[in-house]
């Protein structure tokens, strides 16, 4: 499977619950999730996608600077919006592109970190950064509002999926 598939198909997961989703749970803070809300986390990880495509051009790619939209996190339709947006961009991307990813984990670049990558790459760190924030929301989404219908792979790692259907076959 392509990277733009397995994004594309991510990107349909998130955008069911975003068409199930009312504002008040969207951006009603979820005490589970450390007072954090639905929307936020959709938020996150729609920037991370939205940042290294406008940021790729110029072959440095600092996750920390990217735009945080309060409408994305707000309005679930903002947010499909945006994920629409970024699955008419990814076909356009140069996959082997070299890339400078710069890291800070300091205050003022004090602790920065610059490593040598490429847009592949980062697509595959940006679909397990997805992943992983669609398991929170799942979380969240369990929390306030259990009617919201979910596939049973939402928010679990392919490798889990995989293992997990081994382990049922064996048994």
């Amino acid at each position: 499977m392509l990277l733009k598939e397995i994004i594309t198909s991510l990107m349909e997961d998130a955008k069911l619950y975003l068409h199930q989703i009312d504002d008040t749970q969207y951006t009603s803070t979820i005490p589970i999730l450390s007072h954090s809300t639905i929307g936020q986390h959709t938020r996150h990880f729609i920037e991370f996608f939205q940042c290294l495509l406008q940021q790729v051009p110029k072959t440095i790619i600092d996750y920390d600077k990217r735009i945080r939209n309060t409408v994305i996190e707000s309005n679930p339709a903002a947010a499909i919006q945006a994920i629409d947006h970024i699955l008419t961009q990814l076909p356009e991307q140069t996959p082997e592109k070299e890339i400078t990813l710069i890291s800070d984990y300091g205050i003022e670049c004090a602790n920065c970190v610059e490593v040598s990558t490429n847009f592949r790459r980062e697509l595959i760190y940006n679909i397990e950064h997805t992943i992983h924030h669609l398991a929170i929301i799942k979380i969240g989404l369990l929390s306030i509002a259990p009617e919201i219908v979910l596939p049973a792979h939402f928010g679990i790692a392919p490798s889990t999926v995989k293992h997990q259907l081994k382990a049922v076959a064996s048994a």
